[in-house]
């Protein structure tokens, strides 16, 4: 892949606002054309000539993303005397604390092939969840360690500065719009950085979550819980494992259900011949979501989308349920 070098670059800053929309004496979360979107924000890379450089943006607002960027395609070189970022650097874009954000758009600027060790630094820059707070959490420091990052050059553009020389990858996932089959090769890596437990190979799971109690969309998940037990379909509650075991589960496991969100997204790390099927809630409940369509696209494992049927209380009708996990079973 042709790699582009970007000399003497001035990063503005992230900002996010929040929009809102008079509607009669009521304040909406609303603008012209994106009637979704919540946040604007600004932040990007800038050549010297004072153009953006439009690889370095967040690309999102479509289909119903919340965050939609407005940063200006032109500034006026600034001769403020501020920060100087030396030696060679690669951006990562903005980073994402959200697990299902992070391995999907996040992991797309990664790329198996890059040596990170060759930069001084590595730089993300922070994004509207936790407030514009960086949280790097477990998983991200898995990942970090799946493509060989050093967690000690990673440095936080907080602040306007100039760079003295960076590389900046393309985003090969854009938000609720397109991915390049290239990433494929980001969750081969990821899925050979664990080995496949063959005590688990073969094997059907529930992969569920204990505070399920607070899950607004499905209302019933124990009794989809104890429907799941009595087909000899093992119950994993996700947050009782660290992602390697998680991954490792993914690797292994024959079939996988899951209810809608971003759990199903990690069809990404199963493999060859195994099956993701999602159950879908009161908010997809006809076709999946657009990050999962496009997840299904790059994934090797096949996926089974179980249509919601249930009543105006979000509680899944049982029998329903039944039959459908009974026919995907059958088929096993």
């Amino acid at each position: 892949m042709v790699k582009y070098t970007n000399e003497n670059v001035f990063y503005l800053s992230f900002k996010k606002k929040r929009v809102w929309k008079f509607k009669g004496i009521t304040l909406w979360n609303r603008i012209p054309l994106s009637p979704k979107c919540k946040f604007i924000t600004e932040g990007g890379m800038y050549e010297n000539t004072g153009h953006l450089i439009h690889d370095s943006i967040r690309k999102g607002g479509m289909d119903g993303d919340h965050v939609i960027s407005k940063t200006p395609i032109y500034i006026k070189k600034s001769n403020s005397k501020i920060k100087k970022i030396t030696g060679k650097s690669i951006y990562l874009g903005c980073f994402f604390n959200h697990y299902g954000h992070f391995i999907t758009e996040g992991l797309s600027r990664f790329r198996i092939s890059e040596n990170y060790s060759q930069y001084d630094n590595i730089l993300i820059s922070p994004f509207v969840f936790d407030r514009g707070a960086i949280n790097i959490k477990s998983f991200h420091e898995f990942f970090f360690e799946c493509f060989k990052i050093p967690r000690d050059k990673i440095m936080i553009l907080d602040n306007d500065v100039k760079i003295e020389s960076v590389v900046i990858p393309k985003q090969l996932w854009t938000i609720n719009g397109d991915v390049d089959p290239l990433i494929k090769e980001n969750y081969n890596l990821i899925r050979n950085c664990v080995e496949k437990n063959e005590e688990l190979s073969g094997g059907n799971f529930f992969i569920s979550r204990r505070e399920n109690k607070n899950y607004q969309r499905i209302s019933n998940i124990p009794e989809i819980e104890s429907l799941m037990r009595e087909k000899g379909v093992e119950i994993i509650y996700a947050e009782d494992f660290t992602i390697e075991e998680q991954l490792i589960i993914y690797k292994s496991a024959n079939t996988i259900f899951t209810v809608s969100g971003s759990g199903a997204h990690n069809i990404l790390f199963m493999c060859e011949g195994s099956k993701m099927v999602e159950i879908a809630d009161s908010r997809t409940p006809i076709t999946p979501i657009r990050m999962q369509q496009l997840a299904n696209i790059v994934a090797v494992a096949d996926y089974e989308f179980i249509p919601f049927e249930g009543d105006t209380n979000q509680k899944w009708n049982i029998n329903s349920l039944e039959n459908s996990v009974n026919a995907i079973l059958n088929c096993i």
